[in-house]
Order: structure tokens, then sequence, then C-alpha cells
């Protein structure tokens, strides 16, 4: 049998009976409804005609991201019910909040595999969180994608490192024979965020050759939190009362106590405020505000800045795609794809503020927008991907492909912050110690900046980085031998992986440079990684109703840490009791290496403040505990760090009575051990306090001798005298996550002859467990009803019949905790509408309306973090309106 090169979808291809020709795509012309037909689905590499297999796989055409709404790929990607996990947003503060990423089970954007045509690209440059590695949707556009394959679960056996969540394989056009200009403009209903986006793609066939080609353009407005009336002001906010005691503007605080010796008043600005244009005098605590006592209060100036920042960054970027392929006869084709993206943004990042405290005097100080002139950071980012390779078949039973890729990614930052000893300069005076006010300068602190003092105090500083990937993979595929029902295949490949990334900051953001900005900080490192690779997959027939699969792989790493090698191997069992019933078990076993910025992050520090929590418990003290001091906070990379180590069950089932119905339920458990962690610097002091008092403050006692207490006391430095003066916080293997849960999927095709066609699915995740375990000597917490929802619904109906098509899809995000943990938020459901009218042949327009009944953002009524919701989860863009044009020439 003469195995055919294709990679296709199998939830695409159980609709082929109600797409239009149009809309069913495949490589070499293949007929893919022939039975004898035989396609490659992400999570194995081995031929098969089954559309399921022992693994699930979730899969988003073209035609879904369209007519669901969804603008870019990670929109489409973040609205998965099985993407669960938090991400860091543009929304808030955020060492990435430029980027796009998804979080599949909420283990991690780094812990879901991402591919482009079965290839790794190179990873975002700037670390997520500050520490791990993700892959930036952002630089792939969605007019160039023909489907995206989303595999959950472990999948190391085939694709080797981070496969331990899933793979999300992002495939692109290859074969178009026309082209398309499409159209589109849009903004939001309550302000801010105009969006425009220009896509054009084609292709050429000639008679060897096929060339496919794409180029889109896309910009979208600010939006701040002045545009959303429920997030424009600190009066919207119910965290903010009486019992709060942050300083929400300018402030001086006194260093004498009142008349009766049991606060810290705030010194009376009256006359001062004024100046200001933003600021008002206010009473703190305000009359009849509920609240606990404060040490502090009294009259200070108020500046309500809250509606201030980004809440979705200006962008600009522009794609560019070009794939051809060569066919060289008998069975062999070359191939090779280019693409670029070339992005600018803008966002409005916190406030900038100055703050000076000695024993006797605090002084706390905002800065508007018109003191400063700009507060605006910007962002010049690009990638280029290029693959190329040679594929065809030899003998008569197998299929070879050879692929070299490589991947570049570049990022550069900028903005504007106060230069610490400019700013130091200005605002402190060397007048006299008995002025009670002393070192501070009155004059200038009490009054307000013009912008040209503000350029006088301040500078610009920069972040570069860039990130390289390259890989070299060989493929060998075919058939093993044949059975009564179909061949047994095989799949073997090896692979060349290396990586490297640099990140170059301004040295000026670190408190050790020549001249440092005030209150920054940024991350540097650097270093390389290569990786060999063997693995070899078999899928064999054991009957007329058991197909069994197998993997195994084999990875060896060629750097500087302790990972030396990992192998990974996965089992599978389908079961087809009957031609509508499949029942499908898998077991796999899955692998991280550490992230390059864990092991090649520079050693670092930084100066704070810390409760010493040994000499608080050795002297009996609480939560007023004066053993406060500044300490040298060391952080980096650590080289001795080996990698993370998974496992993933799965059992589940499909049922299709017919070509338009199939119902699917599967059941998965996730578990990863060894996790990198960074140290934190309350967990480190506590379990110090822990090792050398020889208890816990519970009474449970301690092994001083364990390796957890000799880890914690090797990262902390005291003097003789037993004061802290240091902690040091590089990376460890120490953490145990598990989670299990269930995925359900519903799909459903009723073509008519006097209704048009109808169209549904439904996709639903639940949470049933998941436990997290920070440390070895920890309890195992709960974390299921926290800050992420433990439930996700996707719902999308279709109706279209002569020109007119409408599309209604339902996103659902379970409950999420309360920021202090003390109940739930209750689940956000947002409606995307998409309008269709097919004005001939070649014309049609669209009018598509995100988040139809304009649902707000749930408010954290006990957050105090801008922007009082869980910006990882939620969004504050509210009703969006488009209006998109195609033509088909």
């Amino acid at each position: 049998m003469k195995t055919n090169i294709f990679t296709y979808s199998a939830a695409h291809l159980m609709l082929l009976s109600t797409l239009t020709p149009s809309s069913i795509v495949a490589q070499d012309n293949t007929n893919v409804s022939d039975e004898n037909s035989r396609i490659i689905i992400t999570g194995s590499r081995i031929a098969r005609t089954e559309l399921e297999g022992s693994s699930s796989v979730i899969t988003l055409t073209a035609e879904d991201i369209q007519a669901q709404g969804f603008s870019t790929v990670a929109e489409a990607l973040r609205s998965l019910s099985q993407a669960t996990g938090f991400v860091e947003s543009e929304q808030a503060a955020a060492t990435v909040q430029n980027a796009y990423a998804v979080n599949l089970r909420g283990f991690g954007p780094g812990r879901n595999l991402v591919l482009l045509n079965g290839q790794r690209i190179s990873d975002y440059p700037m670390p997520f969180g500050g520490e791990s590695n993700f892959v930036n949707l952002a630089q792939i556009p969605a007019g160039i994608i023909e489907r995206i394959e989303i595999m959950t679960g472990g999948a190391s056996s085939i694709y080797g490192s981070d496969a331990i969540s899933g793979v999300i394989n992002i495939i692109t056009k290859t074969a178009v024979s026309d082209h398309q200009i499409s159209l589109r403009a849009g903004t939001t209903t309550e302000g801010g965020g105009d969006t425009y986006r220009i896509q054009f793609s084609g292709g050429k066939n000639f008679a060897k050759t096929n060339m496919t080609y794409a180029l889109e353009y896309f910009n979208t407005g600010l939006i701040t939190g002045d545009d959303r009336d429920y997030l424009d002001s600190i009066d919207d906010i119910p965290a903010i009362n009486a019992n709060d005691g942050y300083g929400l503007g300018w402030l001086i605080n006194t260093p004498f106590q009142d008349a009766d010796g049991d606060g810290y008043p705030f010194v009376d600005p009256a006359g001062i405020c004024e100046q200001f244009s933003s600021f008002n005098r206010v009473l703190f605590p305000a009359p009849g505000e509920p609240g606990q006592p404060l040490p502090y209060g009294g009259y200070y100036c108020d500046y309500d800045n809250i509606g201030e920042n980004s809440l979705r960054n200006e962008r600009e970027w522009l794609n560019a795609f070009f794939n051809v392929s060569h066919n060289l006869g008998e069975y062999r084709e070359i191939y090779a794809t280019i693409m670029l993206w070339d992005n600018t943004s803008e966002s409005i990042p916190w406030e900038r503020f100055y703050f000076f405290q000695t024993p006797q005097i605090d002084a706390r100080r905002l800065f508007s927008i018109n003191e400063l002139g700009t507060r605006s950071e910007k962002f010049d980012e690009s990638s280029f991907n290029i693959s190329a390779g040679m594929r065809g078949t030899f003998g008569e039973t197998n299929d070879y492909e050879i692929n070299l890729s490589h991947s570049i990614a570049k990022f550069k930052n900028t903005g504007f912050a106060f230069k610490t000893n400019a700013v130091n300069q200005y605002f402190l005076s060397n007048d006299t110690v008995t002025d009670p006010y002393y070192p501070l300068n009155r004059e200038n602190f009490d009054k307000p900046l013009t912008p040209e003092i503000y350029q006088t105090l301040s500078g610009e500083y920069y972040n570069d980085a860039d990130s390289h990937s390259t890989t070299l993979q060989a493929i060998l595929s075919g058939e093993l031998y044949e059975s009564a029902t179909e061949p047994a295949g095989y799949a073997l490949v090896v692979e060349y992986a290396s990586q490297k990334y640099d990140i170059d900051p301004d040295p000026n953001l670190f408190s050790t440079g020549d001249d440092p900005f005030y209150f920054m900080g940024s991350t540097i490192g650097g270093g390389e990684r290569d990786r060999y690779a063997v693995g070899f997959e078999v899928r064999s027939p054991l009957g007329e109703q058991v197909i069994l699969t197998s993997a195994l792989r084999y990875d060896k790493y060629d750097d500087e840490t302790d990972v030396d090698d990992a192998l990974t191997y996965n089992v599978g069992v389908e079961f087809r009791p009957s031609e509508m019933l499949l029942l499908r078990a898998k077991t796999a076993t899955s692998f991280r290496a550490p992230d390059m910025h864990y092991v090649f992050a520079e050693q670092t520090e930084l100066f704070g403040v810390s409760q010493d929590t040994y000499l608080c418990r050795l002297n009996g003290f609480g939560d007023d505990c004066p053993f406060r001091q500044s300490v040298d906070i060391i952080s980096g990379g650590s080289k001795q760090l080996k990698e993370e180590e998974g496992k993933s069950n799965s059992v589940g089932l499909v049922l299709q009575p017919n070509e338009n119905f199939s119902v699917s339920l599967d059941y998965y458990e996730l578990e990863l051990e060894d996790i990198v962690v960074s140290m934190n610097v309350e967990k480190l002091l506590s379990r110090e306090a822990d090792c050398l008092i020889g208890q816990k403050e519970n009474g449970d006692s301690v092994d001083s001798s364990s390796a957890e207490c000799t880890d914690a006391l090797n990262r902390t430095i005291r003097t003789n005298d037993g004061f802290l003066t240091g902690v040091s916080l590089q990376p460890i293997n120490n953490s145990f996550l598990e989670q299990n849960g269930v995925d359900a999927n519903i799909r459903y095709t009723l073509p008519t002859a006097d209704s048009g066609l109808w169209r549904a699915e439904l996709s639903y995740s639940y949470i049933l467990d998941y436990n997290i375990q920070e440390f070895s000597d920890d309890p195992v917490e709960d974390i299921r009803k926290q800050f992420e929802p433990y439930e996700k619904l996707r719902f999308s109906v279709l109706w279209a019949m002569a020109s007119f098509d409408i599309n209604l899809f339902v996103n659902r995000i379970g409950e999420t905790a309360l920021f202090d943990e003390t109940g739930m938020i209750d689940p956000w459901t947002t409606y995307n509408l998409n309008l269709g009218y097919q004005i001939d042949a070649q014309s049609k327009l669209e009018l598509i309306i995100n988040n139809l009944t304009d649902e707000e953002a749930p408010v954290d009524t006990t957050s105090v973090v801008v922007p009082y919701f869980n910006a990882g989860v939620y969004n504050a863009f509210g009703r969006e309106v488009f209006v998109e044009y195609k033509y088909r020439f």
C-alpha cells in the first residue's frame, strides 16, 4: 500500500460532508475522503486511517477562528476549555505584558509545546514572570492559518522537552490556487481600542510547483482605565477604604506621635494640594468609614491615577508569509517556508513615585502625567522563521522527510525613569539636622514638577534581548507489516537542536550601574544549549478491534546543567467494539529541561527590607516585630538544575453514530515533580527560622539536618551577632504538582434542504483535583478553587442558508477565588456574534460583535491591585464591533 504524505485534522475530517469544497485543502491533492487515505494527527508521526486515536486532539480551523470573532491566534487559543491557566497580561504590570501566551491546564505557558507546521520556533526573548521561557503567539498571524491542532497531555516521547500539558501545532496554508483580500475595521463601544486589519493571501499552482503567500497588517489602539467607567476612579473600587491604608497619592508622614501617643498623623498639606491640578486634600480615614484603627491618619494630597494605566496596548504589526513546494517526481518533493513579523507597541505602565524613609520620617510622592509629560513604554519586536526540507516515498510502504528549521526572535523596549542621583539631589536637602523633616527638601517636595524639570531628573532606559532556535530533523515512517484490518505502522525520528538567548539590559537598571535609575530593575543572562534525540513509535493492530500504540524517545543534552539525558515513553490502546464506539486509554511520561533563564540568568543584587522571622520568633514578637532591616537580595540562575519529570494518564470514549454527530468524554491525570522554582524571601526566612529553632510555629518538629534545612541555611547570610544581612534566591528543583479532570466534547451537524445547514459544537473542561506541594516537607495544598477557573465551557452554533450565515459563540469562564480567598467570583459568560452575507461569488460582508452583551470584567471587591480583577483570566475590553469585507479573485 502506497502511503501519502500530508497532515490533516481529525475533527475537520469528521465534517467533510457538510463543508464547502473550498474549505477542504490537503497536500499533494490527496482525496482525504478515500478510505485508503492515511492522515497524520498531532501527537503521532504515523499516518493512519482512523480519525480518532488514543489521544484526544482538538482542532480550530481558519473558518472557526473567523466565525467565532477572533482577531488573533492567541484570542482563539485562550478560549479553549482546556486553557484554564493564568497568563501575564498587558492589563497589569508584567515582565512580558506585550506578548501573547496560552496556558493549558494551568501548568504554565512554557509547559505546553508550541509548534509551527510540526517544527519548534524560538522562545520569546524575555522570560514569563521574569523566569521561564515560552512562545509568543503574537508573531503568528491569523491570516496564514489553515488550522490549529491541540493535543492535551504528555507527549515528550514524540516531541521531546516541554510537551507536558499539551502540544499546540499551528499549521499554515500550503495549497491555495486563488487570492483573497480581507479588510476589517472596528472599535469598542466603551471607548478606545480602534482596530484595523488588512489581510492578503493567495497562491499559484504551476506544473510541478506550488506557491502560497500572505501579508497581514494589524493595528489596534490603546485602551486605558479612563475608557471604562468602572475602572476610571478610585471611588469605583470597593476594596479601597479606610482600613487599607494605601497612600494613594502624595503625602508626608510626621515623625512625631500625636497627643495621645498612639499614631503617626500626616502633616496637613493645606495650601499645597491646590498647586497640583490632579490632587485633592482629603481626610484619611474619612469620617464614618468602617475599618480597623490605623497607626496613622489625617489629611493628605490624594491623586486618583487609577484610570491612567493601559488595559490594552497600542499595537501595529506587519506579517509576511511565503511557502513554496516543488515536485521532483517519483514521489519526491522539496519545500521551503518563510515567515516574518515586525511589531511596534506602546503601553502606559505603573505610576512613577518617590519615597524617602528614616526612623523619623516617611515621605511618599506620586507623580501625575501632567508633571511627567509622558509615562509610556515602547516595544520593538520582530521574528524570522524559515523551514526547508525534502520529503518523499521509497519502496512500497515507506515515507521520509528531512527538515532544517531556524527561527530568531528579537525584543527591545524603552522608557523613561528617574535617575537615582538626580532625584535624590532634587528632593533631599543638606540644611540642618535640627529640621524635623531633615533631610527632606520641602520646597521641592511640595511643588509640582514641570515636564522640563522631569527631563533633567530622568533618562531613557532600554532592554535588549534575542533568542535563536535551530532544528535538524529526519523522519522515516511507513508500514511494518500487513494485518487483517490495516497495516502496522512505524515512525523513526532523529533530531539535532540548538537554542541560545541573550538578555542585555541597560546597566543602569541595576543599583550597581554608574548612574542607576530610581527603583527600577531588570534581568540579565544568556546561554546556549544543544540537544540530540532519537525516537521510535509503533502502531500495531491486535485483531480487528484493538490497536496498540507505543513510543520511546531518548534526548541527550549538551549544556551546563545536570539534565544530561531523558528517556520518555507512551503506551496507548484503542478498542473499537463497534463501528460507532471507540474506547481509548493512554499513559505517558514527559519532561522539561530547565528554562534557559533559570540556568543562565546572571547574578544580580537588590536591596530590600525584610522582617527577620528567626529573631522575631526567638524573641517572642508577633506581627509588630521590630526586627526589620535592609538585606542584600541575591538572585540568578543555577547550573545544578535537573529536568522536571511528568506523568500523564487518560481514559475516554468517542461515540459517533453517524458522520454528523459525535460525543467524546475523557478523564485525565497530570503529575509533575521536581518543578523548578525560585525561592521567595518570606518563605525562605520562615524555613530558616524553623530549621534554626527546630520546630515550626505550630509546634511540629523540624529535622535541622535535612536537605531542605541545609539548603535554607546556606541561602541566608548573618553576622556573628546573628543579624540577617543577605539572602540568596537561586532556583531549585523542589515542587510537585498534580491535576485530574474531565474533558467533554459534542459535535452535531444537520444539513437540511429547507432550513439550511446547522452545526453546533460544545466543549467543556472540569478540574476535579489540583494539588501542589511547594517543598517536600510542606503539606499538600489544594489550589483548585484559587485564582484560576476550575471549569470552562465554549459553545458555537452556526446556521447557513443561501447567502446568509450566523454564528454565535459562547465562552463561559467558571468561578475564581477572591483575592483574599474568602469567597468566589461568579462565572463570567461572554457572547460573540458573526453575521455574514455572501454578496456574490467573490464578495462577502460580515458584521462581528464580540462580547455582545458588553459584560464587564468581574471586579474583585477584595483586591488591592490595579486593575482590581484577575487580569490573567478576564479582560476589560468590553463590546467590540467589527465590519469585515472579503473579496476573492
